[in-house]
């Protein structure tokens, strides 16, 4: 027979394994910024580029697999109608028990930031 302690630390480990895919992502636009038509592409720069470029806001995702969270951050830039992201470093946090310690799990959560942009009509 399992304890009642035994059945919470199996549910617990699979919630981790359950959100460990998970990817929230946020937009917050620029004070003023335009709005434009979804775009079906988008550039992921790591530094500021040298054409002029209008800034529509930040995109912010959590997770735990940064290729996700990647591509979350470049769907919702689309969406919103960017055509390049300027992504930020990257945060990492690490929240629980260090330790692998009696059932109970650290979990590391990932910040991803990311400026939307559109490239200025010369």
């Amino acid at each position: 027979m399992h304890s009642t302690r035994t059945d919470l630390k199996y549910a617990l480990a699979f919630l981790l394994l359950l959100t460990a895919g998970c990817v929230n992502a946020q937009f917050n636009p620029a004070p003023g910024a335009p709005s434009y038509p979804a775009t079906r592409n988008v550039m992921v720069l790591k530094g500021i580029p040298e054409k002029p470029y209008i800034e529509l806001g930040e995109i912010t995702a959590r997770g735990q697999d940064e290729h996700r969270m990647l591509e979350r951050i470049r769907k919702q830039a689309m969406e919103v109608g960017a055509e390049a992201i300027i992504l930020t470093p990257t945060q990492t946090r690490t929240s629980g028990i260090k330790e692998q310690h009696q059932g109970q799990f650290a979990t590391t959560e990932v910040l991803m930031r990311a400026i939307a942009i559109r490239f200025k009509a010369n």
